[in-house]
């Protein structure tokens, strides 16, 4: 402890007469205004009386002392992280450290939300994820970080969840603008029943795969409107499976975006 309080204030020194440090700590308002996480890795015998001798000393500016450990402690000193840290606070975390890469403003936030679903409450975790690399190599980027702790399988589902809240929205922004500027030419095709015997006489009610199979066949679009449409439409059917999309086509699907 006396090593720790010394990176607060290099004057410190000792009260040897105190009944021990913790206390002569507390008494002193050393660690005051600071919030401090100690992460404890061996067994914590002597943490109770620790933190009982803190508790003694009764002031609102003797700081905070939060101990992490996995370890069993009794119930009226401990909390779950989880309780108070939520995926949204390490999402906020990150894009603080993000926030002078040379990623696109969408991009920070995909990559801060990944980051936050692969570090959990893992501060320390989510400092060495949140880096633009996560979003141009993601799996090498975990892998080196999370080491014995990364499984594919996990980092797989978390790109997906996260492309499918930033991709989806962008892809019905798309469809939606693909109608309003082919509008004429769509009313011309309808009415019609599409291959599950759905109606379609109004072309805001038509899908991704009704301007698709229909658009295409009449070509209703323009050759720059038809290869956004393959390229929302293939995006769709890929997430739709569960796959995941390649950095090139999220790419393409963030400029849509602007």
């Amino acid at each position: 402890m006396t090593d720790l309080v010394s990176k607060f204030d290099p004057s410190y020194i000792p009260d040897l007469m105190s009944d021990s440090i913790i206390i002569d700590i507390a008494s002193q308002n050393l660690l005051s205004g600071y919030v401090v996480f100690v992460k404890v890795n061996s067994k914590v015998n002597w943490l109770t009386s620790l933190v009982g001798d803190f508790n003694k000393i009764e002031s609102n500016h003797k700081g905070t002392l939060i101990f992490l450990t996995s370890e069993v402690m009794p119930s009226q000193i401990t909390m779950k992280l989880t309780d108070f840290i939520l995926p949204y606070d390490v999402q906020f975390f990150a894009i603080n450290l993000l926030e002078d890469s040379r990623l696109s403003q969408i991009e920070k936030l995909y990559t801060a939300t990944l980051t936050s679903k692969l570090a959990g409450t893992s501060a320390i975790i989510a400092k060495n994820l949140a880096v633009s690399d996560l979003y141009y190599n993601g799996r090498q980027v975990a892998k080196d970080i999370l080491a014995e702790d990364f499984a594919g399988h996990k980092f797989d589902r978390a790109v997906w969840e996260t492309q499918i809240q930033f991709v989806l929205p962008i892809v019905e922004t798309v469809r939606e603008k693909l109608i309003a500027h082919n509008l004429i030419a769509l009313k011309k095709l309808l009415p019609v029943a599409d291959e599950f015997g759905k109606f379609l006489e109004n072309p805001w009610d038509m899908e991704l795969r009704h301007l698709h199979y229909y658009g295409g066949n009449d070509k209703v679009f323009s050759q720059n409107d038809w290869d956004i449409l393959e390229l929302v439409y293939r995006i769709r059917n890929d997430l739709s499976h569960l796959d995941t999309i390649d950095v090139d086509r999220l790419e393409k699907i963030f400029d849509l975006a602007d």
